[in-house]
């Protein structure tokens, strides 16, 4: 049985920041140094959000998912917003959104794409994440951080 480490996510509640935007009236987002994680690059935000993009062609598969929350877990950031761009993905081994439900409690959520393609690669994804989670997608980035910023 593999163990599936955890990303060190921070379960919502009153303490939650305002907002994951840098200064008021500013549009830009804190943005700390990026690493790569095989075929991902992570941005980690100074406002506890994670931002993963995919290289173009990538098949995401359990050990490659794995690695990713293994330098996540490196990176000792605290995690509560999630933005992945899917818009680099072509597929996605069925387990990894069981790893990706057992290992985002607590965490908001947006998958980001472009397009009729991304928008079935993300349906097919979120089906098996628990429906009382917050999450959706979306195909722009406007619309991503509107609701990560939506606490309701």
């Amino acid at each position: 049985m593999t163990i599936i480490p955890a990303i060190g996510m921070i379960p919502g509640g009153p303490e939650e920041p305002a907002s994951i935007l840098g200064t008021p009236g500013s549009a830009d987002v804190l943005t700390m140094p990026t690493m790569e994680s095989g075929p991902a690059l992570l941005t980690f935000h100074g406002n506890e959000l994670l931002e993963i993009d995919f290289k173009p062609r990538t098949e995401l598969t359990v050990p490659m998912v794995l690695e990713l929350l293994e330098d996540i877990g490196k990176a000792e950031r605290r995690v509560r917003y999630l933005l992945v761009d899917i818009c680099g993905l072509d597929s996605i081994d069925p387990e990894v959104s069981c790893i990706f439900n057992s290992t985002t409690k607590g965490v908001r959520s947006v998958f980001q794409g472009s397009g009729p393609a991304d928008r079935v690669l993300a349906r097919f994804f979120m089906r098996k994440i628990d429906t009382s989670r917050r999450f959706t997608y979306v195909e722009n980035r406007q619309d991503a951080l509107a609701f990560l910023l939506n606490h309701e």
